[in-house]
């Protein structure tokens, strides 16, 4: 791991879970809905480790992924956009958890601290990164 990695605390970061960027029309704060963007992808397997209360919440269609099903995206304080499973604002609250963090998709778990896409993230969002 990098000396970057072994310095980040991903419940006080969370940019991996997050993009400047907004993809969606609306209120800031708006909860997840069948309308909004597909953020990351969910595969046959994370969907049946999500449950179906939390699928009915958390995943929307993605036609560009091979299981079709993704994590929504919400709107944040800010202005860019954060995986509905994310509680908090990355670089606004000084906390943030992910909601399935137990059961988070694989593309999520592939994710290290320190590592290329969170230095990436980091980086896009602002955020100091060594």
């Amino acid at each position: 791991m990098s000396d970057l990695g072994d310095a980040l605390d991903c419940q006080s970061c969370g940019a991996c879970c997050a993009s400047p960027h907004d993809p969606l029309p609306g209120v800031a704060g708006q909860p997840p809905t069948a309308s909004l963007e597909p953020f990351v992808a969910v595969d046959p397997l994370d969907y049946d480790l999500l449950g179906p209360e939390r699928v009915r919440r958390l995943v929307v269609l993605d036609p560009l992924v091979p299981s079709g099903l993704a994590l929504a995206v919400r709107k944040t304080a800010r202005g860019g956009a954060a995986c509905a499973c994310l509680q908090g604002d990355p670089g606004h609250d000084e906390r943030v958890a992910c909601q399935v963090y137990e059961v988070r998709p694989h593309a999520c778990r592939e994710v290290r601290a320190g590592g290329t896409w969170c230095r990436e993230s980091r980086r896009l969002l602002g955020f100091e990164t060594g």
